[in-house]
């Protein structure tokens, strides 16, 4: 304990220096204060969060009743909503992954939840959520921009291990067409309601998972829109492995420009993605030569794929095959992990971007991240660096380093620290610096907890 304690606060006065700058040259810097309570009893739960700096006043409320096994809630105010109405928002895969995860979703349907602290303001919104013994949940939901969403799941157990979920989302939304990029393609249209629909799927047993989805958008170019996404995780033993499809089999009938225009006005560019990963886990017993005993360990090696075929452009749309591939290790011991992590991202394997401004970046990066938590200190050091090399559609060289690290105290995480710092250069020379610490702290009094947070964030541009 004592060494790596020695090692955060080393590497926390080292990220100071190396980040440290004169002031001489063209700076800017901001402080924002962030506060909030939340009420919690039984069946109520009210939140009241505000960020100074930005006048980000947000508030929520949530009422829930219990008769008989069955479950009733009202939410209202700032909320975040996820699951299936996040999928017809954005139907394609993430390109943010990790290929050291562990975790596979199976959650079927719309959720919401209330905001928190470091969430940004949601329009006001409301959702009901009906929940009954026999697994089947409704929700309905509706925001002060006018639009809709509600879905009904079912979830039914297939022996001890297994299980199997459906669900049925429908949303109606109003949807904006007057941007300039669909002007720019003779596919701009003008603001109406258009209605989309999410089925979904998934079965889980010992050694399999599924997760399945199927996406219809009734768009302004007179077809509906279809998105499929198929995810598969295998696990048996030490072994993990995950395959991924996403197709637009309507692509060929709607502009180039917006294969899908999806339920918040956004446009689904991607038509097609194929993902494969794999990782394996071995368990070792390490030496603990001041305590003379040995401890067991995790030791997980990843790789992770996923090729998207798109179309990249403004005026005039090209089709780009692109690649990202991650690959990592990660030791986690009783009370430390320590995970290196590499990616090589937007290797563009077939097109050409028809303009600089709209070529994705490729670039090249590796991330160092450790961890120790103890009863009484939770403590994380980061360290990230990309490189973006000269390509046909740059020419100049891009760096970009930086780290980061926190502390937060006791159990519940009642206070904590963070210090970061980043710096960037362009062709050798230094082109930017950004320094941003913060602190936070908790007070939890039987239904009341109050949480106030307070962050500064200093830049310096040039050397």
């Amino acid at each position: 304990m004592r060494k790596f304690s020695f090692l955060f606060f080393l590497l926390l006065n080292l990220s100071f220096i190396l980040n440290h700058a004169p002031l001489h040259a063209e700076t800017s810097h901001k402080e924002s204060y962030d506060y909030g309570a939340v009420l919690s009893f039984k069946h109520l739960d009210f939140r009241i969060f505000s960020a100074d700096a930005e006048k980000n006043f947000r508030a929520s409320g949530r009422i829930s009743f219990k008769p008989h096994g069955f479950e009733l809630s009202f939410s209202a105010g700032s909320l975040t909503t996820s699951g299936s109405l996040s999928r017809l928002k954005n139907p394609a895969i993430s390109t943010n992954f990790s290929p050291l995860s562990k975790s596979f979703s199976l959650k079927t349907g719309l959720s919401a939840a209330q905001t928190g602290l470091s969430s940004t303001k949601k329009t006001d919104s409301a959702v009901i959520t009906f929940k009954s013994p026999r697994l089947i949940e409704f929700l309905s939901f509706a925001d002060r921009d006018q639009n809709f969403a509600s879905s009904i799941s079912l979830t039914h157990q297939i022996g001890r291990y297994s299980d199997i979920a459906l669900a049925l989302t429908s949303s109606s939304n109003l949807l904006e067409g007057s941007s300039s990029l669909l002007k720019k393609n003779q596919a701009a249209f003008e603001s109406d309601r258009y209605t989309s629909a999410c089925l979904e799927s998934s079965f889980r047993c010992p050694f399999v998972k599924t997760a399945l989805s199927l996406t219809m958008h009734k768009n302004p170019f007179d077809n509906i829109a279809l998105s499929l996404r198929a995810k598969v995780r295998f696990s048996r033993g030490r072994f993990l492995g995950d395959l991924s499809y996403f197709s637009v089999p309507t692509a060929k009938n709607a502009p180039r420009v917006a294969p899908i225009v999806c339920a918040d006005s956004s446009l689904c560019k991607t038509t097609e993605q194929r993902g494969l990963g794999a990782q394996i886990a071995f368990f070792p017993m390490l030496d603990r030569s001041s305590k003379g005993k040995k401890v067991p360990a995790e030791l997980r090696f990843g790789l992770n794929a996923l090729e998207s075929h798109k179309y990249a452009g403004t005026s005039k749309i090209e089709f780009l095959d692109v690649l990202k591939v991650t690959g990592g290790a990660i030791l986690k011991m009783q009370k430390t992990s320590i995970k290196l992590t590499g990616t090589a991202a937007n290797l563009i394997l077939d097109g050409k971007a028809p303009a600089k401004s709209s070529a994705p970046q490729k670039y090249f990066g590796a991330n160092l991240a450790l961890t120790h938590n103890t009863p009484k200190l939770y403590s994380s050091f980061t360290a990230d660096c990309k490189h973006y090399p000269r390509t046909i559609y740059s020419t100049c060289t891009k760096e970009e380093v930086s780290l980061s690290m926190s502390g937060d105290l006791g159990s519940t995480r009642f206070a904590g620290l963070n210090l970061g710092g980043r710096k960037s250069y362009r062709d050798g020379v230094l082109n930017s610096t950004k320094i941003n610490a913060g602190g936070r702290v908790k007070f939890n009094k039987k239904f009341l907890t109050l949480i106030f947070k307070i962050s500064f964030e200093f830049e310096k541009k040039g050397d």
